[in-house]
């Protein structure tokens, strides 16, 4: 049985861990420039890219960055656009640039497949 001061440590640390998983990351990410060159990031953890939805600038040139930040090999494709990054493993990065298209456009990591590990990029 729980003494009451185990008790009340148990909830302080309960309610430290929600506060750190909760926070205000917005699952997309927009430009922060505006107009111009976009660049931004898109990391690859184990089976899912963070973030994973983009909205850019349609037209726009991008650079975006892609570390893969777990510890399986990955790599950031997008077939419509001919990017690819070949795998990335584990504590890797690189870079792909393109121009960004309209409307919605998958990417994907061809290691475990669109099914497992896909994002959208969305040129606004």
């Amino acid at each position: 049985m729980l003494t009451r001061a185990r008790l009340g440590a148990l909830m302080t640390v309960s309610v430290l861990l929600l506060a750190a998983c909760g926070g205000d990351d917005d699952p997309t990410i927009q430009p922060e420039n505006g107009g111009g060159d976009a660049a931004t990031q898109v990391a690859m953890v184990d089976n899912n890219f963070a973030p994973s939805s983009i909205e850019l600038p349609a037209g726009e040139e991008v650079t975006i960055s892609t570390p893969n930040n777990g510890q399986n090999p990955h790599s950031f494709t997008i077939d419509d656009l001919d990017v690819d990054t070949g795998v990335i493993e584990g504590g890797e990065s690189t870079e792909v640039t393109f121009t960004v298209p309209e409307g919605e456009t998958q990417y994907y990591c061809t290691v475990h497949g669109a099914e497992v590990m896909s994002g959208t990029l969305t040129g606004a």
